[in-house]
């Protein structure tokens, strides 16, 4: 275990007492690759020692990037058009939908002690079969011009998952608008689901897999998912004078910002974070053994990807004048999109933007500072640097 000699000395006696619990481990120091063992380290060290045992994905670049249809300015728009069409039943993004109601200045006492926060907003938005979303609208004191638009994942509400993001957005100047995933926290949804022609089922509010079974020929589900972002942008352009929107998100909410950046351009900068990852590129955790992402409902949508793979949504996202997208992927995720295979296709997607030729770039952040499924310290101060340094590069302002 010559890796563990050269390691921290404070890492020797939690490996002793795991050793003797689980056993002697042999040359590669793999009992500490142990579920059990590696939870209890929890070390960085152990873990770049354990991923490092990992097989490469066999998966063959040309191949890979064979998988990007988008690389004109008639595939942008042509693509761009059937996406809006399959969620909105029109070929242009429905500017005129607005939030169903606002509520001005309300009363949140999680978000009392917040700096530089004048006030909040709530926005209402009804949606089909008796599902509602809310958002809240974070105004600042001392803003910057730009409104960050936070989306939560699978784990919670922003209100108990985000203060740390939601601190550092808000203390740098950004508006944020924060959402919580469909049947998630702030947001409403029905005891019982109505199925066309189906009658009624009860509503698990812990997956979104229930929500193919409203699929019909007049309704995507995935709707349900961009509708509330389309309507609130709507409403900010409307009413506040943001110069920029940036998104981000995690987890859940990092698939999110993957798909509706690539909906709508006047998305200058996205942060996904843990969200995606090409299928191909899908592999079992090396401690766990979890597959890469089994995936919500919303991640196995044949008829959307179909029309767009997640490496024609990265190119989607990133093209245009002014904009970008920083894909960010934590090293040793125990969850969701871990590992460094991200970086196999960074050149790919900006290859594509390249002969779109309408400016924009991608990248990837392979985050390697910790061990959890989250926006760690350095990701989100390098998400915050990157907006910023955005902002001074242009002052275009939001498309049209």
């Amino acid at each position: 275990m010559r890796w563990l000699r050269t390691g921290s000395l404070l890492l020797l006696p939690a490996a002793l007492l795991c050793i003797a619990a689980f056993g002697i481990a042999d040359s590669s120091g793999s009992v500490f690759c142990n579920p059990t063992v590696y939870k209890r380290l929890n070390s960085l060290r152990v873990a770049r020692h354990c991923f490092g045992l990992e097989t490469p994905v066999p998966v063959a670049k040309d191949e890979l990037e064979s998988g990007i249809a988008v690389r004109s300015r008639q595939d942008l728009v042509t693509v761009r058009r059937r996406l809006i069409e399959y969620l909105w039943e029109r070929p242009g993004l429905p500017l005129d939908r607005l939030p169903t109601s606002v509520q001005t200045g309300i009363d949140d006492s999680l978000f009392d002690d917040m700096d530089n926060l004048e006030h909040i907003d709530q926005l209402e938005i009804e949606l089909e079969f008796g599902f509602l979303a809310r958002a809240y609208h974070f105004l600042p004191r001392r803003g910057n011009g730009q409104l960050a638009i936070y989306h939560a994942g699978h784990d919670g509400s922003f209100r108990s998952t985000a203060r740390a993001t939601l601190d550092a957005l808000l203390g740098k100047g950004f508006g944020i608008l924060a959402f919580d995933m469909p049947m998630q926290g702030v947001n409403g949804w029905p005891e019982r689901l109505a199925v066309p022609g189906g009658g009624t089922l009860p509503l698990d509010g812990g997956s979104h897999w229930d929500l193919g079974f409203l699929e019909s020929e007049g309704f995507a589900p995935l709707r349900l998912f961009m509708d509330p972002l389309l309507r609130a942008v709507n409403h900010v352009q409307a009413r506040f004078a943001y110069q920029h929107i940036i998104m981000l998100g995690l987890s859940g909410g990092g698939w999110t910002t993957t798909v509706y950046a690539a909906l709508d351009p006047r998305i200058s900068r996205a942060y996904p974070v843990a969200g995606t990852l090409p299928r191909a590129l899908h592999r079992p955790h090396p401690v766990t053994g979890r597959y890469s992402s089994a995936g919500d409902y919303e991640q196995r949508v044949p008829a959307f990807y179909s029309i767009a793979g997640y490496l024609d949504l990265y190119v989607l996202g990133a093209a245009g004048q002014g904009r970008r997208e920083l894909q960010v992927v934590n090293r040793y995720d125990p969850c969701c999109f871990f590992g460094s295979e991200a970086l196999l296709y960074e050149p790919m997607v900006g290859r594509a933007l390249e002969e779109i030729g309408l400016g924009g770039s991608f990248r990837v952040f392979v985050d390697d500072t910790h061990l959890e499924h989250a926006i760690s310290p350095a990701a989100l101060a390098r998400i915050i640097e990157d907006a910023l340094e955005a902002d001074a590069e242009s002052d275009e302002g939001l498309p049209l």
